[in-house]
C-alpha cells in the first residue's frame, strides 16, 4: 500500500484501480480500442516493472519500448493500441487508473 500512496502523491490524482497484468514472452495483445465507459472517467497509467528490449507498445501509427520504471500515460479510448512481447521474458506493468 505505501507503494500505491507514493504514487498517488506523484500523480497528485485518486487512483481508481491498480493491478499487474503480465503478457507472456512471444505473445502479443492485437489492435484494439477500449471501449468501456470506465475509461471515459478515468486515465490509464502503464510502468513497466518486468520488460525487455523485444517488447513494443504501439499506439496509433507510434511503437514505444516502454523502459522499465518509466511512466506512460495511454489514450486507450481514443487511440487504436497493441502490444507485442518478442523477448524471452514475461513483461509485466503496473496499470493505474487515476481520475
Amino acid at each position: 500500500m505505501d507503494e500505491l500512496e507514493q504514487i498517488e502523491k506523484v500523480l497528485q490524482k485518486s487512483i481508481h484501480t491498480a493491478i499487474l497484468i503480465k503478457l507472456p514472452a512471444g505473445r502479443s495483445i492485437p489492435t484494439h480500442i477500449d471501449a468501456a465507459p470506465h475509461f471515459k472517467l478515468y486515465h490509464r497509467i502503464h510502468i513497466p516493472i518486468i520488460t525487455n528490449p523485444y517488447c513494443f507498445f504501439t499506439v496509433g501509427n507510434q511503437q514505444k519500448h516502454l523502459k522499465r520504471g518509466e511512466m506512460w500515460e495511454i489514450d486507450n479510448d481514443n487511440q487504436r493500441h497493441s502490444v507485442i512481447n518478442n523477448g524471452a521474458d514475461d513483461r509485466v506493468h503496473l496499470l493505474i487508473d487515476v481520475k
